[in-house]
C-alpha cells in the first residue's frame, strides 16, 4: 500500500519508520540531530523543502519533507483507526 505525503511524493506504507510532526521535532535535540545528519548524507528528500513542511517521514531509505500534517499522514496510513479500535475495544479480543 502507499502513501501521499504531498506534491508528487508516494511511500511505501510498509516502509515507514515515522511520521513526526516538524514543532515536536524542533523542540528535540537528537530529532534536529537526526534531520541534519539525514541532510548531510543526501537522504533528506526534496533537500530545500523545509520551509512548508509541516512533518516529515522517515522511511527505511529516505527522510520525506511533507506539506501534510503529522495527523492527516497517520490518519491516510491508518494508524489512527487502528489504535481508535483497540482503545475501544473493537480490536481482536484474547481468548475469543
Amino acid at each position: 500500500m502507499l502513501l501521499h505525503i504531498g506534491g508528487d511524493v508516494t511511500v511505501r506504507l510498509s516502509e515507514v519508520v515515522a511520521i513526526i510532526d516538524v514543532r515536536a521535532a524542533e523542540e528535540s535535540r537528537p530529532t534536529r540531530e537526526y534531520l541534519q545528519l539525514a541532510q548531510s548524507e543526501g537522504n533528506l528528500r526534496p533537500p530545500n523543502a523545509r520551509a512548508e513542511a509541516k512533518s516529515f517521514v522517515v522511511t527505511s531509505d529516505a527522510v520525506f519533507w511533507s506539506p501534510v500534517s503529522a495527523q492527516t499522514l497517520r490518519q491516510r496510513s491508518g494508524i489512527l483507526r487502528g489504535l481508535e479500535e483497540n482503545r475501544l475495544g473493537a480490536g481482536p479480543r484474547v481468548g475469543a
